[in-house]
């Protein structure tokens, strides 16, 4: 086994893994690189092995938000959506121009970038989810692999992997893509999980971030920022700022999962943990976890300001 990172072929058992979230047949592990310290699955699946993992009903396939029944939900996510827009104009200081989502899901975010004046572009491996964005969303989508498009050089101002780098399953292969079609000056987002979060320590096994064997890499803070420096990006600001209840909700869910209490305890503890009162509870951990970028997603705004694209 080598490392798809740093190459080297020191990895070390951290944990046994399944498919906690789908619960769909399979035995792997979680392995730290002794040179890298980033943690990969193993084995890794293959693009044609990996889609059945996937199913329709997959967490980041929501319909589009005018869709939503719930006035209240239809609101929550549309605040969600316009905070991740903000949060690149302020950071990146652009207010339009062309910008990428890799791995787009069913078009959500891009929407919203369209809708406030951007050139949206999309790449979508799931067929379902491509359609989606396309048909219901009106969106330009590609439904493939960022390797399979033919981007021009220099062509996007701003590309976005939101909760999608730890997907890949060749990050250097694809960085050397990205460097090739964003411009000079351009801007990289990436929101993946955070290895150094608190949760991964507070869960462990049951760590919302491992989500196996869909997650093939995941990195820390120094891992990313060290990848990132190889070829060509700095980084101007980590934060945390998304995800959080959700993922603490979901590594709850694993830890239920194998506990041995009767299915109406399991039932109850369930309805507590996503309860109102129960997020109102979690609030001030949210700020904390926030405020120092230990949440289970950090946020990763770095510039391709080192290097013109070959």
């Amino acid at each position: 086994m080598t490392c798809k990172v740093c190459g080297s072929n020191q990895l070390d058992l951290l944990y046994a893994g399944k498919d906690r979230l789908h619960g769909m047949p399979g035995d792997f592990g979680l392995y730290t690189c002794a040179n890298c310290g980033v943690v990969a699955v193993r084995p890794q699946l293959s693009n044609e092995q990996i889609e059945k993992y996937y199913p329709e009903d997959y967490i980041s396939y929501p319909g589009p938000i005018i869709q939503e029944t719930s006035k209240i939900k239809q609101l929550d996510r549309q605040y969600g959506m316009a905070k991740r827009r903000k949060k690149i104009e302020k950071y990146t200081g652009k207010k339009g121009g062309t910008i990428l989502d890799i791995g787009c899901a069913t078009g959500v975010f891009l929407k919203e970038m369209k809708d406030h004046g951007w050139d949206a572009y999309g790449i979508e491996p799931s067929t379902y989810a491509a359609e989606v964005a396309v048909h219901q969303q009106g969106l330009n989508i590609i439904n493939g692999y960022l390797d399979q498009a033919s981007f021009k050089e220099n062509f996007f101002d701003v590309i976005t992997l939101w909760d999608v780098f730890e997907h890949l399953p060749d990050p250097v292969a694809t960085l050397e893509i990205i460097k090739h079609i964003l411009k000079p000056g351009g801007d990289l987002v990436i929101t993946m999980p955070n290895t150094d979060s608190w949760e991964r320590k507070i869960f462990k096994q049951y760590w919302a971030g491992w989500d196996v064997p869909r997650h093939y890499h995941i990195f820390s803070e120094n891992a990313i920022e060290r990848l990132l420096n190889d070829h060509g990006m700095h980084i101007d600001r980590l934060i945390s700022f998304t995800g959080m209840l959700g993922a603490v909700r979901i590594s709850l869910d694993f830890w239920l999962q194998e506990q041995t209490f009767s299915e109406g305890t399991k039932r109850l503890t369930r309805k507590v943990y996503y309860s109102p009162i129960f997020r109102l509870l979690l609030y001030p951990y949210a700020i904390s976890s926030n405020l120092f970028s230990k949440s289970t997603s950090m946020t990763i705004f770095a510039t391709n300001n080192l290097f013109a694209a070959k």
